[in-house]
């Protein structure tokens, strides 16, 4: 009896387990109902205010940074450009389906002022543009091949330019007339001519007295590292661009000053600066024959430096 009584016992439990089991294993279900029914929500809300909400719309460009663009243009590109639905659905200024890369080029195919473009985007209505501009642009000319290269910052040649291309046609532009290199190979060299060098060129000879015609420049050669350009009294001067510059025009100006008469000033064709303790100079005569002469001069004198 004790036997069978153990094996009943023995048989009944797993049976009772099981239906706990079972009644155990049927709670999950609703539970698991309720949370995907949250997640589905969550996804719902979530992507309402991501694409349809006014207030994760861009709303506010802030233009900065410019000064020969008007940033009401900057503003109305944008509007225009964006404006209307993506889909059919989705407005396109919604925060989410900017894109600041895409922007940025639109700005910058704007006009040829602009030099760069930097875009940033503040949750949830707030679009910043910063631009950079050129203020002037300096292209490197091949007699030679007969075309022209920005000349970059680091006095590297960079992109192939024409005359019609709105970066030449939109900025103040100089050209630098290469009359000696015969293949633009040469151009991945660094040089001590870049813009920095130039702007500080015409800027200290201007404040000086000596202003440049800055339409154009002309050099022997890539690798000569010299140029020449005309004032506008009309004479040529040639300096060297590995002299410090500030040194240049101090003995360039006491020559003007000090060195020459004023007969021989107002007759000065040229005057050659590539040397700074002795400088060349050309007059032209009563018979109209030019006559070279030579001048030593110290760096003895004052001059004006650079606008701030």
């Amino acid at each position: 009896m004790i036997r069978t009584r153990k094996k009943r016992q023995l048989s009944k439990v797993p049976r009772a387990r099981t239906r706990r089991t079972r009644r155990h294993a049927r709670r999950p279900i609703y539970a698991r109902i309720l949370f995907l029914l949250l997640v589905l929500a969550y996804c719902a809300v979530l992507l309402w205010t991501l694409f349809l909400w006014d207030g994760a719309r861009i709303t506010q460009i802030v233009v900065t940074g410019t000064e020969r663009v008007d940033p009401i243009d900057i503003q109305e590109r944008i509007q225009k450009t964006y404006s209307g639905t993506m889909w059919r659905f989705f407005p396109r200024m919604q925060y989410v389906l900017m894109r600041p890369r895409d922007i940025a080029q639109t700005v910058r195919d704007m006009s040829g002022v602009i030099r760069d473009v930097d875009v940033t985007m503040t949750f949830p209505h707030t679009l910043n543009i910063d631009i950079k501009e050129w203020r002037h642009v300096y292209i490197w000319c091949m007699h030679t091949e007969g075309k022209c290269y920005l000349l970059e910052d680091n006095g590297q040649i960079g992109r192939e330019v024409a005359d019609n291309d709105k970066i030449v046609r939109d900025n103040p532009v100089t050209r630098i007339e290469d009359i000696g290199t015969k293949t633009h190979y040469s151009f991945t060299q660094k040089n001590a001519i870049t813009p920095s060098f130039l702007n500080a060129l015409f800027t200290i000879l201007k404040n000086n007295g000596i202003p440049l015609k800055e339409d154009v420049i002309t050099v022997p050669h890539r690798r000569a590292q010299e140029l020449s350009a005309t004032t506008k009294e009309g004479w040529i001067l040639t300096i060297a661009a590995t002299q410090p510059l500030t040194a240049t025009i101090r003995v360039i100006k006491s020559v003007l000053s000090d060195g020459i008469t004023s007969q021989e000033r107002e007759r000065l064709v040229a005057l050659d600066a590539r040397l700074v303790r002795k400088i060349f100079y050309r007059v032209r005569g009563d018979d109209g024959e030019e006559e070279e002469k030579e001048s030593n001069n110290s760096e003895d004198g004052d001059i004006q430096p650079l606008d701030e």
